[in-house]
């Protein structure tokens, strides 16, 4: 079975979306763009690099612990919930027609959603070798950043 919810997540005023290492953890932001003629031929899965440590991994790796927790929300609404309410429904049609025999109750705990929204908080960095893919750091890094997309080195 598959399905699809559309959700957006917010950018910053330049239009940043924040992201999270999978290797170092730590956050920084990547210029959204619009996938425009994305194919079958174009995963999504390219790999990028952390501007901290230099890993890469494939682009749907770099969500952010608020980020997952607002998709497991919107899943949790769209999908099991919808559930949980037709088994609620089930289990009060079966206590009726056995005569108060038996009862059932359903009950779900659902993690709190964190709210998600985006302030301006880091600094940007533009790179010699990809111009067109800036990101921003916290503005207390002083390291080198690695390039998104090539992983090259580059000093501050």
């Amino acid at each position: 079975m598959e399905f699809s919810i559309e959700m957006s997540l917010p950018l910053d005023s330049d239009g940043f979306l924040r992201r999270q290492c999978p290797a170092c953890e730590r956050e920084f932001k990547w210029l959204h763009a619009e996938s425009e003629g994305a194919t079958e031929e174009d995963p999504e899965s390219q790999s990028y690099f952390c501007p901290h440590c230099g890993a890469g991994a494939p682009s749907d790796e770099w969500w952010t612990q608020d980020q997952l927790a607002a998709i497991e929300g919107a899943v949790f609404d769209e999908v099991v919930e919808p559930e949980v309410d037709k088994l609620h429904r089930q289990a009060k049609d079966i206590g009726q027609s056995s005569g108060g025999l038996l009862s059932m109750d359903v009950t779900v705990q659902r993690d709190e959603v964190p709210v998600l929204h985006e302030g301006d908080d880091m600094t940007r960095i533009d790179f010699e070798c990809h111009p067109e893919e800036p990101v921003k750091v916290v503005e207390s890094w002083v390291e080198p950043v690695f390039c998104l997309t090539c992983g090259k080195r580059q000093n501050r």
